[in-house]
């Protein structure tokens, strides 16, 4: 797996936003059905946080979503916390991420405290868009 990875240049990955590990379930768990209730919540969490995507970008034409909106729209829109900002800053130079990846990386922390309900985006979120984007979560 790391000699494949090994050969996909930096400025690809650069635009993966989100890199998550994902295993095979427990045998005893395929085939069956989750908890339609969870299943039920989840989808009202994700259609709660898209309306206030939609809400936020409702004067942009074509941009409905997070992922859509361009730099000057993140930069305008997006704006988080002091300490987020800060968190994000040290990263970006601990790190080495591109502007782009602060950018992206930011979308995603956006949409994580879309999800959570929460109106700006605190450290929380930007850590956990960090855990998306930073190779070393994957083996």
């Amino acid at each position: 797996m790391q000699r494949y990875r090994a050969k996909i240049s930096g400025p690809i990955l650069d635009r993966i936003d989100m890199r998550i590990e994902v295993v095979m379930p427990p045998p005893e768990r395929v085939g069956k059905p989750g908890d339609p209730a969870d299943t039920e919540r989840l989808r009202q969490r994700i259609a709660a946080a898209r309306g206030r995507q939609v809400q936020r970008y409702s004067q942009l034409d074509g941009v409905h979503c997070n992922a859509q909106a361009g730099p000057q729209a993140r930069r305008d829109l997006l704006r988080p916390r002091r300490e987020a900002a800060d968190l994000l800053r040290r990263a970006m130079s601990r790190w080495n991420l591109s502007v782009r990846a602060y950018e992206r990386t930011l979308a995603v922390a956006r949409s994580i405290a879309d999800l959570d309900g929460a109106s700006a985006v605190d450290v929380r979120h930007v850590a956990e868009a960090l855990q998306y984007r930073l190779e070393s979560n994957i083996a």
